[in-house]
Parts: structure tokens; C-alpha cells; sequence
């Protein structure tokens, strides 16, 4: 509310500050008559009204912008609640649900999922790819070679450096600590430990 009230008073002074000035100084030029009295007590309320107008209209469009915003957010996370990943095999297309999904790795050429029941899908596409494709609320990128659901983190530990061991919960085809940069490790700890 502070800076709708800022916002209008200052526009209202900067314009008509601006607008007394500029006809003053065009009435110099062109006439050596005053500014007429009806400028001032008329056409200057005239203005300030419609500079009411234009801030309301911005003011409005501001605050639907941010309801269209808040909106998007509350569907996409609705879609990401009924939605999943689809994993696609040689004879099946499934979908799994991201409660479902442990995590992601690279093993050579190929990117694999790992789902909770301890079985792994080869990927068609990279963990690039993959990570666009999961929420982030979920799951987080530790390396170039892992991505991990929240519920497989137990914990971190320091390491050399400024780097951390993520700590996972015991997974078949995931490993029991994976190592995290020294660049990325602020980001998996606000993403691990919320405030």
C-alpha cells in the first residue's frame, strides 16, 4: 500500500510539475499574455484526474498480473500433482507418479530413472532434459551425473573444500553418498533445508 501511495503522489507532483512548467514556458514564447486563470483551476484538475485514472490503470494491470501469476503457479502445481513422468520401453509406455521415482543418473551414453521399487528405465534423452521435466520442489540436481528425489536425503556432510556429501537413504543402482561442488552446495542446502 506504501508504494501505491508513493507511486501516486510522486507521479502526481513529477507530472504536474512538469505540465505547469512546460505551458508556462510555451506561453512565454508564444504570447506576452499570462497564463490564463482558468489553467489553473480548471485544466490543471482536469489533468490530475486523469493522471488518477492512468495510475489506477496501472495498478490494476500490476495486481492482475500477479493473480494471472498465482494462478499459473496453483495449475502447474496441480498438473505436477496428477501428472508423473513417462518412462517409454520397448513394449510399454508407463507413468509413474514422482513419489514413485527415487531418482536419475547417467550410466554412459544413457540417462536411467530409478523408481522407489528398486527397478531402472533406460531414457531416450538426456538429464538435461530429464530436469526440465520434473519439479524442482521434488527434485533436486546434485552433478552432471545425478538428480534425486527429496525422499532418498537424509542429510549432508562437509567435505573437502566447501564441497558436501549428499547422504542418501540405502537404494538399489543409487549410491550412499554423492558428492556435491563447492558452487552448488548453497543451493542444495536452501533447497534441502527450507526456511
Amino acid at each position: 500500500m506504501k508504494r501505491i501511495i508513493i507511486q501516486i503522489v510522486s507521479t502526481l507532483v513529477v507530472g504536474m510539475t512538469t505540465i505547469i512548467v512546460l505551458t508556462e514556458i510555451v506561453n512565454w514564447l508564444a504570447t506576452s499574455h499570462p497564463v490564463p486563470a482558468s489553467f489553473y483551476t480548471e485544466d490543471i484538475l482536469i489533468i490530475s484526474i486523469w493522471f488518477f485514472v492512468v495510475n489506477g490503470i496501472y495498478i490494476g494491470l500490476h495486481y492482475y498480473q500477479k493473480w494471472q501469476s498465482a494462478e499459473d503457479t496453483i495449475r502447474e502445481g496441480n498438473r505436477i500433482k496428477v501428472g508423473g513422468f513417462k518412462v517409454n520401453t520397448s513394449r510399454k509406455e508407463l507413468l509413474f507418479s514422482f513419489e514413485e521415482i527415487g531418482g536419475f543418473y547417467v550410466d554412459g551414453d544413457y540417462s536411467v530413472v530409478v523408481t522407489t521399487d528398486c527397478k531402472k528405465y533406460l531414457l531416450d534423452f538426456s538429464l538435461d532434459k530429464v530436469e526440465k521435466k520434473i519439479p524442482t520442489v521434488f527434485f533436486f540436481r546434485l552433478n552432471r551425473q545425478y538428480i534425486v528425489h527429496r525422499q532418498l536425503v537424509t542429510g549432508f556432510e562437509k567435505g573437502e573444500n566447501g564441497k558436501i556429501n549428499v547422504l542418501l537413504k540405502e537404494a538399489e543402482h543409487l549410491p550412499n553418498s554423492i558428492a556435491v561442488s563447492r558452487t552448488k552446495a548453497p543451493e542444495f542446502k536452501m533447497w534441502f533445508l527450507p526456511h
